[in-house]
């Protein structure tokens, strides 16, 4: 009798060990994503940073769209800084920083999805010389700094 309880202690023990190892050594740490998007009451547009740095893919969903439904709109050049992007009334504004986009200067896009499969591109005025940008957000008449 006495040896049947020393095996289930040991395999208790063996398998509390197994347990926290598996727990502990196995997982492999997930790196968390940063998912630039910017949305208002009607539109939501997310950036997929490419792996290369270089480029982006741009998503779109409209408030009626299905819960499920996320439409690739356009993949880019350059990448955005960060916190400068901003939506309001079906319009997207996108700036890059100085030399991100064959640009010398700091470099505003807008972009505004028609309909499905046609999207107007624009570049805007740029920022003034020297202008350093935190964030961005826009209203009706457009975007403000």
């Amino acid at each position: 009798m006495a040896s049947r309880g020393w095996w289930r202690r040991r395999w208790v023990a063996l398998s509390t060990l197994w347990v926290v190892w598996v727990a502990v050594v196995l997982p492999q740490s997930a790196k968390a994503q940063t998912l630039p998007a910017a949305g208002d009451e009607q539109d939501l547009w997310l950036v997929r940073n490419r792996p290369d740095g270089q480029h982006f893919d741009l998503y779109y969903r409209h408030v009626l769209d299905r819960v499920d439904s996320l439409v690739s709109v356009v993949p880019l050049n350059g990448q955005i800084m960060a916190g400068c992007l901003a939506c309001s009334q079906g319009r997207l504004w996108l700036v890059y920083p100085p030399g991100g986009v064959d640009e010398p200067g700091t470099m505003v896009q807008s972009i505004q999805r028609v309909s499905e499969g046609s999207t107007n591109l624009r570049i805007e005025q740029p920022l003034p010389a020297g202008s350093s940008l935190v964030s961005l957000a826009a209203g009706v008449h457009g975007p403000w700094a």
